[in-house]
């Protein structure tokens, strides 16, 4: 029937039912059938009249009483709705629609021991024991008796197997009890019983994020939305799961949604004001943060991101007034301890940071980013039979990275007649560190592809071992493994004994060393030195391995040395942004990818370099290098020691204080002058 007709019908039904009201002014049946069909036709006012006029002529007339509690529920007069209830079923014991109602209206102001004994009445009454039971499963699982609630949804189920929210209610009690067969088992029940049923479509989508399957949980949100378009909660979690595939625009989109739809809904506001600041956004971010944080002071989810926020603005001091406040407020949060543990590291507590994230997985054992923190930590330590293995954590720190590698996770076995897809997933330096061990991959006997980033792709292709490179960005191709560089490390049980190749494994092709030759070789006999101050400033902490220009001065005011600028990127600009054109050769220009820069590195003497993808192709190709290091680096430059297992052919200087780039230098200079003296004629 059309919506017209519908009213139509129900207008018809109005003039016949004033008529016998006008006609029968004494009939509580006729001004309560006249109350339902205006109900019905959403004229309230009038309904509640015609209600409370039946009830003057039959005060316990049970569905006046009901009808009227519900219309004074909807205007937000719950205590006299509650009163006619209680009329009601003192009147008719036996109505379990009232029963059912009642405890209803209890559960709603969270009187839950009431609303209890209130369907326990009811559960005697045929007509609503399955209503009941379903009631109960719900009180019992607000007053976390999961047990008792699981016993109550399946007993509902039982009596009226095509109660869909029973079915859904079972699979959330099923999820938190960790059986997620089963509760998605429900979940799809739930929907097939009652296919626009939003709840269990979303409910479904959230199980299967938290399984990775991230396409099929995309779907079953928009499945959801589907029934539902503008419910809030939909598209916030459709947002989750958008994130997690590295949709961001679109993620961005769901979750503005949710606010557009719900202005106070903490969780989206924080969501969006999260993913802008990841996308360096931030004086949107903050805002969002802040407002989050003001609906809801209890949610530390916006509090710990607002935290990670100010800490990537290098607004620290704030940062860690707010990680202290957090902790405070929530001293179980294992993120707010998490958060605590980076403040400390970027301070370079090491004995802090390691502290921190020995809370953190003590309140969560299966914090990813805690493992993966304290697994650096173990690492920088030297301390690497421990360290692989929290830093193996890094594959769960993302969904998405996770389901990539799952499935395939080679481990260490032979590969006779198999094909090994060896896959770069974090930096350009991790790729040239760890690409050392394709050889060690190739000897058990497989086919080995390199998945690396684009500008390394010409240059690996020559390591030994490597039928084929491909993009790392690009299609997985059909492979019987899939592993990432980082994790052969740990495949292989690397220690110090252990390290593959530290003299150097890399070679510029003759090519491109004919190429940079006329460049680089002749003229004078000076010392031919590359320099590199800069790295990627979206690294996190790129705020201790990075400086400008004109903090390497005092190198370039050594005698008898020729300088080169590695640098590529934004720090390129400080040669003549700082006055330095004049003193630097700029090669930068012309280091198209890192075939040209190892061909070009080759040809120099020294290489003076920040934390950068350079020290790792310099050490690679086997060029001596001075590293500069602030006092607490990455893991791989170890701690004290002025060499590096890694690679032999580096001289570590290490600052004393943090962000003490001036005595760092001057170490630097004088060793560099030493090396010019021998390099000058006598």
């Amino acid at each position: 029937m059309t919506e017209p007709a519908w009213r139509g019908r129900l207008a018809q039904a109005e003039q016949v039912l004033r008529r016998a009201a006008k006609a029968q002014p004494h009939s509580a049946i006729a001004q309560f059938q006249l109350g339902l069909v205006l109900q019905q036709l959403g004229r309230t006012g009038e309904a509640e009249r015609c209600y409370r006029a039946a009830l003057r002529l039959a005060p316990d007339h049970a569905d006046a009483l009901n009808n009227l509690s519900v219309l004074l529920e909807q205007k937000g007069r719950r205590d006299e709705a509650e009163t006619l209830l209680r009329r009601a079923v003192a009147a008719h014991p036996g109505a379990g629609t009232v029963w059912c109602n009642l405890a209803r209206l209890l559960l709603e102001a969270d009187r839950l021991d009431a609303a209890a004994d209130a369907f326990t009445r009811a559960l005697g009454l045929a007509q609503v024991a399955a209503t009941a039971q379903y009631g109960l499963g719900l009180v019992r699982r607000r007053q976390e008796r999961l047990g008792d609630a699981e016993t109550h949804f399946r007993a509902a189920l039982a009596q009226n197997p095509a109660l869909a929210d029973a079915d859904n209610e079972l699979g959330l009690v099923l999820r938190r009890t960790g059986r997620m067969a089963e509760a998605e088992a429900c979940f799809r029940r739930a929907i097939r019983t009652q296919p626009n049923l939003a709840a269990a479509h979303l409910n479904l989508g959230t199980l299967l994020l938290e399984g990775d399957r991230l396409d099929d949980a995309e779907a079953a949100l928009r499945a959801a939305l589907a029934a539902r378009p503008d419910w809030a909660d939909g598209h916030y979690s459709l947002g989750l799961a958008l994130r997690e595939q590295s949709k961001l625009a679109a993620a961005e989109e769901a979750f503005r949604r949710a606010v557009d739809l719900e202005a106070g809904h903490a969780a989206a506001l924080a969501a969006l004001g999260a993913l802008l600041s990841e996308r360096r956004a931030t004086g949107a971010a903050e805002p969002l943060l802040r407002r989050a944080i003001a609906l809801e002071p209890q949610y530390l989810p916006a509090s710990n991101d607002l935290v990670r926020l100010l800490w990537r603005e290098r607004r620290e001091a704030e940062a860690h007034a707010l990680a202290v406040a957090t902790e405070a407020q929530a001293p179980t949060s294992a993120d707010a301890a998490l958060n605590l543990g980076l403040l400390a590291e970027t301070d370079c507590d090491r004995a802090g940071a390691t502290r921190w994230y020995e809370r953190a997985i003590a309140l969560d054992p299966g914090m990813a980013e805690a493992q993966f923190s304290l697994g650096r930590m173990r690492l920088l330590e030297g301390r690497f039979a421990e360290g692989w293995e929290g830093y193996e954590w890094r594959l769960r720190t993302s969904r998405a990275k996770r389901a990539f590698f799952a499935s395939l996770a080679w481990d260490g076995s032979s590969l006779a007649g198999k094909t090994i897809v060896l896959h770069s997933e974090q930096g350009l330096g991790d790729t040239l560190q760890f690409c050392r061990y394709v050889p060690l991959v190739a000897a058990q006997g497989g086919t080995v592809i390199l998945a690396v980033q684009p500008a390394l792709r010409r240059l690996l292709e020559q390591l030994p071992g490597v039928s084929r490179t491909i993009d790392a960005f690009g299609e997985r191709p059909d492979t019987d493994f899939l592993t990432p560089l980082a994790s052969l490390p740990r495949l292989f049980h690397t220690d110090f004994a252990a390290i593959p190749s530290p003299e150097g494994y890399l070679g510029a092709p003759e090519e491109a060393l004919e190429r940079w030759r006329p460049r680089l070789e002749g003229g004078d006999e000076r010392l031919r030195v590359g320099l590199c101050w800069s790295g990627n400033p979206e690294q996190a902490l790129d705020r201790n391995r990075s400086t400008r220009l004109a903090t390497f001065a005092p190198l370039l005011d050594v005698p008898g040395v020729r300088f080169y600028s590695l640098q590529v990127g934004p720090g390129a600009a400080d040669i003549a942004g700082q006055g330095f054109a004049d003193r630097i050769v700029d090669l930068g220009p012309a280091l198209s990818d890192f075939t040209e820069t190892a061909a070009a590195m080759t040809l120099l003497d020294l290489v003076i370099t920040t934390d950068t993808s350079v020290p790792h192709l310099a050490g690679a190709l086997g060029r001596p290098t001075f590293v500069l290091l602030h006092p607490m680096p990455d893991w791989r430059w170890l701690l004290e020691r002025s060499d590096n297992p890694w690679y032999a052919s580096h001289r570590l200087f290490r600052q004393r204080r943090r962000g003490d780039w001036a005595e760092v230098v001057a170490e630097a200079a004088a060793a560099l002058a030493e090396r010019a003296a021998l390099k000058s004629p006598q």
